[in-house]
């Protein structure tokens, strides 16, 4: 016996004449069978199964299946789970977020300063801001009012 298909909630197609599903619950539940000689592998019957309903088995063959009793049980279930790392997700997300304020909220000033044959040497650099960096050259430079070359 091979077990050809399984309808979950067996009714024909009017249009096809075919065995299809009307719906995805369990309603009327049909197993489709084919009898098989173990010997030669020829087809000897075919069978449609009801399981749940009392309607009658269909059989096309010498051979033919009964089912006596199926037991069905309906239930639902519900799981209910604590996620323990919820903390942790947090705490990265903080992490993440620190990061994120300080590439893009604090100003990114690189300093160069060079000892050269008795002379101070400085240099510098702005991602952001080069104003605020030449204001501030000039300052602890002592420009006063802002005077004085910085390029």
């Amino acid at each position: 016996m091979v077990v050809t298909a399984y309808y979950h909630d067996m009714v024909i197609d009017p249009q096809s004449q075919q065995p299809t599903n009307a719906s995805f619950d369990v309603k009327n539940p049909v197993f489709m069978v084919e009898f098989v000689d173990p010997k030669t592998g020829a087809k000897v019957g075919r069978a449609g199964l009801p399981v749940l309903s009392n309607a009658q088995p269909v059989y096309e063959g010498p051979l033919f299946l009964q089912v006596e009793k199926v037991d069905t049980r309906w239930y639902s279930a519900m799981k209910l789970h604590r996620d323990r790392t919820t903390p942790y997700m947090f705490l990265g997300l903080s992490i993440v977020m620190l990061g994120m304020m300080i590439t893009f909220f604090i100003f990114h000033w690189q300093v160069w300063v060079r000892a050269e044959d008795g002379k101070l040497l400085l240099g510098a650099r702005a991602a952001k801001n080069k104003f605020g960096l030449k204001q501030e050259f000039k300052r602890l430079l002592g420009a006063p009012n802002g005077e004085g070359t910085i390029s």
